[in-house]
């Protein structure tokens, strides 16, 4: 078999390695001027004049006036001054952007995340910043059986998408797609998918066919991972560790923003794990069975092969909190398994938190702390194997604003592995927050505009068949000069730090 990954570069690769690292110095350290642009990629003033004129055609950057708001004006300054006055005190640098939301519509990306309920849908800007977002629950009887069903419904939600914000199809780079599975990302297949019992599904093919854009299909926790990489909390160190905690249960490795996909691209798939015999087991089992008497020998070690998604996920934590409340109709689990049942966006584990924070109810800090513990020797292992710089947790166990969960999770690691006590990485909650899903996806497609086509996402099999189309679409002006993009209410989401 040839090694891609092993192949030298033409010149049109040189100049598309030029452009990626004019994109990539605007996306990391911009706005810049043309000068300093030229002094961070090292490029002389002929080539980066060049190049900035290429992007600025194709939609990809902007100029931005001295104030931010967008391209300068002929007659004012960002200062008010006439523009004839200006030249006469000497022109101003324009500095030179990445193209987002303002203004006049810009290139972007469909983010697809099929999940083990629903499917959420999402359009990005370059920098991953939401700009529309949908959501469609999964008919598993349907779609399951047929995964051109769902590649239907996936598409004709897509075109609505871009009609109703008023996207043409031209501006869009490609999709990206995140699924909850065994995902082979080098050909776009979706190996293996529990919820939908699909087994090596071309997904990647069908979804090109039916939306006419190039397709990247990704595991979903590689692809927050992704997102985190390059425009979230892992630009900030060279070595990261990720961990999604929601219906399933991930883990991915970050080397200088490269996701480790692994030999069977089967890297992170942790949720089938058995969790430690005193990590949560025995209040799990307890909810599935109706038992809360603690077992011992034998029978302790038969609590023991539940998996790590048994015990910790969001649906095993409100199995057990629903269990909780039987034994405490009028205490804070009872409030929030009603709660949960009629408002299904309260089904998650932040609530929980902020109710046992402020009302420091026993039940439900005893639940949280026993979630924690069943999540700490998986993440111990994975820092010890890696010790990487920054650990990023994503998924509802976040987003409760005091950060609660994160505390009882560095807790349950130092009672776990007391000798990584002094060495434990910053744990930090996803840049992303509640748009992690619908967003994640979108970078897959996003970070081949940014990465060098000399320095791809290679693996064994080569780079994924939709890079050079997303690049080329890149590059394609698109006439979206007089197209507008129509934000949500309240106006573009950051999903930045």
């Amino acid at each position: 078999m040839e090694n891609r990954s092993l192949r030298g570069g033409g010149l049109s690769e040189l100049r598309g390695h030029n452009r990626a690292a004019v994109l990539r110095a605007l996306l990391d350290v911009g706005p810049l001027s043309r000068t300093r642009l030229g002094q961070v990629v090292g490029l002389p003033p002929s080539v980066l004049s060049y190049i900035s004129a290429e992007l600025l055609e194709a939609g990809l950057i902007r100029e931005q006036d001295r104030t931010g708001a967008g391209p300068p004006e002929a007659s004012a300054g960002s200062d008010g001054r006439p523009a004839g006055e200006r030249q006469r005190r000497g022109r101003q640098p324009v500095p030179l952007t990445i193209a987002g939301l303002e203004g006049r519509a810009a290139r972007c990306a469909v983010s697809v995340h099929v999940g083990a309920t629903q499917i959420d849908m999402g359009l990005v800007d370059l920098r991953a910043r939401l700009m529309a977002r949908r959501t469609q629950p999964i008919d598993h009887d349907a779609w399951g059986p047929s995964p051109g069903a769902l590649v239907d419904e996936v598409a004709r939600q897509v075109a609505e998408l871009l009609a109703q914000h008023h996207v043409p199809r031209t501006a869009v780079l490609g999709a990206g797609v995140g699924v909850a599975g065994w995902v082979d990302s080098s050909n776009g297949v979706v190996r293996r998918q529990a919820q939908l019992g699909w087994a090596d599904v071309a997904l990647a093919d069908l979804l090109a066919q039916a939306l006419g854009l190039p397709v990247v299909v990704e595991d979903h926790v590689r692809a927050m991972a992704a997102a985190e990489a390059w425009f979230g909390e892992g630009r900030r160190a060279d070595t990261v560790s990720f961990l999604y905690v929601g219906a399933v249960i991930g883990c991915s490795t970050i080397i200088g923003r490269q996701v480790h996909h692994g030999h069977h691209a089967a890297a992170g798939n942790v949720g089938s794990l058995p969790a430690q015999p005193a990590a949560g087991a025995a209040i799990i089992r307890a909810a599935v069975t109706g038992h809360t008497t603690r077992r011992s020998g034998a029978r302790r070690a038969e609590e023991s092969a539940v998996s790590i998604e048994a015990a910790a996920s969001e649906t095993a934590l409100f199995a057990a909190a629903g269990h909780a409340a039987r034994h405490g109709p009028d205490g804070v689990l009872a409030r929030w398994v009603a709660d949960g049942t009629a408002i299904p966006g309260r089904r998650t584990s932040d609530v929980l938190a902020t109710m046992a924070e402020r009302e420091s109810d026993a039940q439900a800090n005893e639940l949280l702390r026993w979630r924690a513990a069943a999540l700490a020797p998986l993440v111990a292992h994975v820092l010890a194997m890696f010790d990487p710089q920054l650990l990023v947790v994503a998924g509802a166990i976040v987003w409760d604003p005091g950060r609660y969960q994160l505390r009882l999770l560095r807790q349950a690691l130092q009672a776990y592995a007391p000798e990584f006590a002094e060495r434990l990485p910053e744990i930090s909650p996803s840049a992303f927050g509640r748009e992690t899903l619908p967003v994640s996806a979108g970078a897959l497609v996003l970070r081949e505009v940014y990465t060098p086509p000399l320095a791809g996402h290679v693996s064994r099999h080569g780079t994924a068949p939709a890079s050079a189309e997303i690049r080329r679409r890149a590059l394609t002006p698109f006439g979206g000069g007089a197209q507008k993009v129509a934000l949500p209410m309240g106006g573009p989401s950051t999903g930045m730090p």
